[in-house]
């Protein structure tokens, strides 16, 4: 649409927005394009077009802004209408920054109801920044507020969001939102806890409810997991169960149950037992306690599980080993340069007598067990984290440079992102590494720790071979020891993680130290 201007007139854009339901809003849609319009008649300015979003004011890809960043590059109005600067723009620097000098560029003006807005004016300029950086700082309080409010309503039995199926939202006798027994959808749910009650499984419930024609959540056919998701939904108990702001919230009896308590609750008591059946399944097939954490003394590479059959006579024999398997590169085959081979059965057996044999007496612990606490490990640590925070203060700064080369001119718009991207990722890790190694020297601690200790959490392991399954047991192994080693010759080393909580004097946190057992 291509309006002609006479000499004294102006032509106008007008921009408005919300981020979440109207009826929360300040100014709905609908408000903000009366109140819009009824300025741009005081003002007597032309319209050119209406622009809007509902989209929260902090982000720069908007479609109506786009669309309206693209028509103000092009000449086609001369200000920006808006009830308020926010309704534009709550950005980061950056891309507010950006924003401006495309203003600026078309000689285009922000107007308000309460102010108009030259960014070619310096103090035009200045006294929009503040606005800006106020506008954020509103969205975050009222961020922090939405997501407390959120979670004080779900402890008080409030639904939100879309229910699971089986359910319908519905407005309670006080006006906030609850979930029922949906008519439609309901009988079908107490209908698959039933069949699963009387030994079908979830496979054979699906199947039989796509025979049935009856569709699934998403609209389309039932599989296994789809089942298996309505089953286990806590609403259909009648509890509460979700997480909001960080906080777990769980509310017994939140709700009117789907089907009966007794019948949802044996339910899950055979799904969980299942699920334990197969894991022995798996777990009689090939035990695998130290998959993922067994590395190879030689190389230093992580081991895989793999099978190598044999024969003798007419039997096939499986067994199953620790070994480096070969990669596939550009459609080629790379055969691994260890050859280190370890029986799985082997290993998990020898793994098992080294926690007992550390767990059968002090004197075996001490003469086992290097507990790495030394001074020399902690000065360089500490160095480490003086490097990372020199590493952190240079990437900063070389973020702030970024908008002053875009704004000379020596970059476009597409490589400014690229390299504050880029340079927002390394700023992470450095801040990643410096909470690990921060980790690290609270774990140190200025004392050693106590091996009579070491003695009596091994000693307590000792006993897993018998009161565990095989399945409890990998879990507990791979938990406690992130890494073990073993060698061509058998040794092994094993790291542990052994939690020292109340041996130290000035303990405030649960520590953690680093052993090695050795010769084993």
């Amino acid at each position: 649409m291509e309006i002609k201007r006479s000499q004294d007139e102006l032509i106008a854009a007008l921009y408005k927005r919300i981020s979440t339901d109207e009826d929360l809003q300040k100014w709905s849609l609908g408000g903000q394009e009366k109140e819009l319009k009824n300025f741009a008649k005081l003002r007597n300015y032309r319209i050119y077009k209406i622009y809007e979003d509902s989209i929260t004011g902090s982000s720069s890809r908007r479609p109506g802004l786009d669309q309206l960043r693209d028509d103000m590059a092009a000449g086609k109005f001369d200000v920006i209408l808006v009830v308020d600067q926010d309704r534009l723009s709550r950005m980061e620097t950056i891309d507010w920054e950006l924003l401006k000098k495309e203003m600026r560029e078309a000689g285009v003006r922000l107007v308000t109801p309460v102010q108009e807005i030259d960014f070619t004016d310096e103090d035009d300029e200045l006294v929009s920044d503040v606005f800006n950086l106020f506008a954020r700082h509103q969205r975050r309080k009222l961020k922090k507020a939405m997501k407390r409010g959120r979670a004080e309503a779900a402890e008080n039995g409030n639904w939100f969001g879309k229910p699971p199926y089986g359910r319908k939202k519905v407005k309670n006798n006080k006006g906030k939102d609850t979930v029922i027994v949906d008519p439609e959808t309901g009988p079908t749910v107490q209908k698959m806890f039933q069949l699963y009650l009387e030994g079908y499984g979830s496979r054979t419930i699906a199947v039989e409810l796509n025979k049935i024609g009856i569709p699934s959540p998403e609209g389309s056919t039932w599989d296994t997991w789809s089942v298996l998701r309505v089953i286990t939904q806590p609403i259909h108990r009648g509890d509460l169960k979700r997480c909001e702001n960080g906080k777990d919230i769980y509310v017994e009896a939140a709700f009117d149950p789907t089907v009966p308590i007794e019948l949802f609750d044996r339910c899950q008591k055979i799904l969980r037992q299942r699920s334990e059946e197969r894991a022995w399944q798996r777990n009689n097939t090939v035990t695998s306690l130290a998959a993922g954490a067994l590395l190879c003394g030689e190389c230093n590479a992580k081991f895989q599980v793999s099978p190598i059959n044999s024969r003798y006579g007419n039997k096939k024999y499986s067994y199953y080993y620790y070994r480096h398997r070969a990669r596939n590169k550009y459609g080629h085959t790379i055969k691994p340069s260890c050859k280190a081979v370890h029986r799985v059965d082997q290993v998990d057996a020898r793994l098992i007598g080294a926690i007992k044999l550390i767990g059968s007496s002090p004197l075996v612990a001490q003469q086992l067990i290097k507990v790495n606490n030394s001074d020399k490990e902690k000065s360089l640590l500490k160095a480490r984290l003086d490097t990372l925070s020199k590493a952190e203060t240079q990437l900063s700064l070389k973020k702030e440079k970024l908008l002053s080369i875009y704004l000379d001119g020596d970059w476009d718009k597409a490589t400014l992102k690229k390299k504050k991207k880029a340079i927002e990722a390394e700023i992470q890790n450095v801040k990643n590494e410096q909470r690990d190694i921060s980790g690290q020297l609270a774990q140190l601690g200025d004392q050693k720790l106590d091996i009579e200790y070491i003695f009596n959490c091994f000693a307590v392991l000792s006993t897993i071979e018998k009161e565990m399954s095989r399945q409890q047991q990998r879990k507990l192994i791979q938990a406690l020891f992130p890494k073990i080693e073993i060698y061509a010759n058998g040794n092994m080393r094993i790291f542990a993680v052994i939690p020292v909580y109340g041996i130290m004097d000035n303990a405030k946190d649960n520590f953690y130290l680093q052993c090695v057992a050795q010769g084993i």
